[in-house]
C-alpha cells in the first residue's frame, strides 16, 4: 500500500517545529527516523494530515558533555552517536560505554513505543 495524502513540512529550527505542532495539533505527526511511522502510514494505520520532519534541525543533533553527563541530542541518529564516540578514549572504558548506549537505545525504543500507543 501507499500512504494517504499528507502535507510535508521540514522546519529548520526548534521554534518552527513547535509552531507547526501547535498549529496542526493531532493532525500533525513528527518524523524523526521514520522506522515506525512510515510503515504504519503505508498500511494506513496512521494517516496524518501533516508530517513534520525534524531531521533538518541542527540544534537537535550532536553529542556533548555537560558536567558529569553525556547529552545525546534528540535528533542524533543512534548509528551516528555510536560512530562518533570513541569508547577506547572514554575514561569509563568500552564496556561501560556500550552498556550505556544499549540502555539509551532501549529507553529511546520504549519512548517511541509509548508515544505511539495513543493511537497515532
Amino acid at each position: 500500500m501507499t500512504p494517504g495524502v499528507f502535507e510535508y513540512h521540514r522546519p529548520t529550527t526548534v521554534e518552527d517545529a513547535l509552531e507547526l505542532l501547535s498549529r496542526f495539533g493531532e493532525d500533525g505527526k513528527v518524523l524523526a527516523g521514520g522506522h515506525s511511522l512510515v510503515p504504519m502510514m503505508k498500511l494506513r494505520l496512521a494517516e496524518p494530515a501533516h508530517l513534520i520532519d525534524i531531521t533538518g534541525i541542527a540544534d537537535l543533533r550532536g553529542i556533548r558533555e555537560e558536567g558529569n553527563e553525556i547529552v545525546i541530542g534528540a535528533g542524533q541518529p543512534a548509528e551516528a552517536a555510536m560512530a562518533t564516540c570513541n569508547p577506547a578514549a572514554d575514561l569509563r572504558g568500552p564496556v561501560e560505554y556500550r552498556r550505556a548506549m544499549v540502555g539509551e537505545m532501549t529507553r529511546r525504543a520504549i519512548g517511541q513505543a509509548l508515544s505511539r500507543a495513543g493511537g497515532n
